[in-house]
């Protein structure tokens, strides 16, 4: 019997133990919601319909950062370059993107991207030089074309430099102008083109060139001043088991079904 008593004691003493170190594994200020920013017209990423926030990136982080893990989440969507302004100014805590040297700079990236995107150009198909772009095969092949882009696209700005880029208000002008000709090839991932081309009633006038020019790898950045920021590890954590379980990848199936890795 007091063996019995010693190892019902032991237990309680190591749940009560497992119990706290999960609640000093949590930032200090957890009363307070994890604070993540969105564009807002970036679908089937994420995007306003009829009033609702949605996307990939919101679903993949309720189920990670709320269900999983218990953190309290607080979403806000807005023009691309706006939300990133409110990281900049320490309005929210994080946002999924992709990395660039001045966002590495003041945010902690997670270990793996929560996507991995293709990322081709495309053109119009009644383009005057279609049969030459259809040729191009590296970045510098796209020098002499006028590249059209919307603000607030960091892999652009990046990658680009020394190139001929148009900025446009949104991917959606972006696409418009490109119909019209008023702009020779977009870059951007394949997700997103093929969403918005389907949207837009264009799915028959735009062409997806042979080369494809990297891969849109977004990942989950916090401020480093946020408190949150201490989490990554569990949040890595968290999302490789998702990987493992198959979660991460019915989740993008719900937005894009042939989506197939």
């Amino acid at each position: 019997m007091r063996l019995l008593a010693i190892s019902a004691a032991m237990k309680a003493q190591l749940i009560c133990a497992v119990l706290l170190a999960l609640v000093v594994a949590l930032p200090a200020a957890a009363a307070e919601p994890l604070k993540l920013v969105y564009g807002e017209d970036y679908p089937p990423i994420s995007y306003l319909e009829n009033g609702k926030m949605t996307g990939i990136d919101i679903d993949v982080l309720e189920e990670a950062l709320h269900k999983r893990m218990g953190v309290p989440l607080q979403h806000a969507f807005y023009p691309w370059a706006r939300a990133q302004q409110v990281i900049q100014a320490g309005g929210a805590d994080g946002f999924i993107t992709q990395l660039t040297p001045a966002r590495l700079a003041a945010l902690v990236p997670g270990s793996a991207p929560i996507l991995d995107i293709p990322q081709h150009a495309f053109t119009v198909k009644t383009h005057p030089a279609l049969a030459a772009l259809r040729r191009v095969n590296s970045l510098p092949g796209l020098a002499g074309y006028q590249v059209v882009t919307y603000i607030g696209n960091g892999w652009v700005k990046t990658h680009l430099q020394g190139l001929n880029v148009d900025y446009t208000l949104s991917l959606e002008t972006t696409l418009r102008r490109l119909a019209a000709l008023h702009g020779d090839v977009t870059v951007d991932n394949d997700f997103v083109v093929d969403y918005y081309s389907r949207r837009l009633g264009l799915a028959g006038q735009l062409e997806q060139l042979p080369l494809q020019i990297d891969s849109a790898r977004f990942y989950l950045l916090i401020r480093k001043e946020s408190p949150y920021a201490a989490l990554m590890p569990r949040i890595d954590e968290t999302l490789a088991q998702m990987r493992k379980d198959g979660t991460l990848q019915a989740i993008i199936r719900r937005y894009v079904p042939t989506y197939a890795q």
